[in-house]
C-alpha cells in the first residue's frame, strides 16, 4: 500500500511543472513536445548552476536503464521459447547462459 501512496505524490511534481508551464508560455507559440525541455532549459540554469547538466544526465540514464531492460527481457525470451525447444537434451545449464549473453550483445 505504501508504494501505491509514493507513485501517487511522485506525480504531483510532475503535474505541477505542467501547470506552471502553462502560465510562463502563456500567449507564446510553442510546440507542445517541446515544453518540458524549454521548461528545463529556462529555469534550471537560474535555480542551480549545473543542474541542466544533472538533468541532462538523469534523462539519458533513463533511456540506458530502458535499453538494458529490452535487452535483458529479449535474451531471456529468445533463450527460453526459440533456443531451448531446438537444443537436443544433455547438459543446459552453460549453453543458456552462453545463448542469453550472445544475444544480449548482439540486440
Amino acid at each position: 500500500m505504501g508504494g501505491s501512496i509514493l507513485k501517487r505524490l511522485c506525480t504531483i511534481p510532475w503535474a505541477l511543472t505542467g501547470v506552471a508551464a502553462i502560465v510562463y508560455f502563456a500567449g507564446r507559440d510553442i510546440n507542445p513536445d517541446q515544453v518540458f525541455g524549454a521548461v528545463a532549459g529556462d529555469f534550471l540554469p537560474k535555480l542551480v548552476p549545473g543542474a541542466l547538466g544533472v538533468f541532462i544526465a538523469a534523462a539519458l540514464a533513463s533511456v540506458m536503464d530502458s535499453c538494458s531492460a529490452f535487452m535483458i527481457s529479449s535474451s531471456a525470451l529468445f533463450t527460453e521459447n526459440i533456443y531451448r525447444p531446438i537444443l537436443p537434451t544433455g547438459p543446459r545449464g552453460t549453453t543458456f547462459l552462453w545463448a542469453g549473453l550472445l544475444l544480449s550483445h548482439l540486440s
